[in-house]
């Protein structure tokens, strides 16, 4: 488990198994933690690859529907959806790992949904989260 790898004793940021997991900091629900961390991870990615490293508008538009929060981010950048990338191998110790995936894996697994369409030249990636 990652825990161990890294050497750190028991924690709330880590389960049973020592994988680490997305918990409440600072008052937020889980639900708000999992969001910054999907948010934060989508957007960093899109900036970064979307056009090579040049600057690029990021339109991010949210609803809120009862207790269902969706937030989709349009971006004029190359096409790529990052939901049809390979899972990394948790198992694999971190040296062992290829880089990246890792951010997307974590939106994948903690959102309710996620999709992606790629319509009139723009990317458009789409989570949404059911928040308590």
């Amino acid at each position: 488990p990652l825990a161990q790898e890294l050497g750190l004793k028991a924690s709330p940021l880590f389960g049973a198994e020592g994988n680490i997991v997305m918990t409440p900091h600072l008052g937020a629900s889980t639900s708000e933690a999992q969001l910054n961390v999907a948010i934060d991870e989508i957007y960093s990615n899109i900036s970064q690859y979307a056009k090579d490293g040049e600057i690029i508008d990021i339109t991010v538009k949210t609803l809120l529907n009862g207790d269902v929060f969706s937030i989709t981010f349009i971006d004029g950048g190359k096409p790529f959806n990052p939901l049809m990338m390979d899972d990394p191998d948790t198992s694999l110790g971190l040296e062992d790992r290829k880089i990246g995936g890792l951010g997307i894996f974590i939106v994948k697994n903690t959102m309710d949904d996620c999709k992606y369409e790629y319509t009139d030249n723009q990317n458009m990636l789409t989570i949404t989260k059911t928040i308590r």
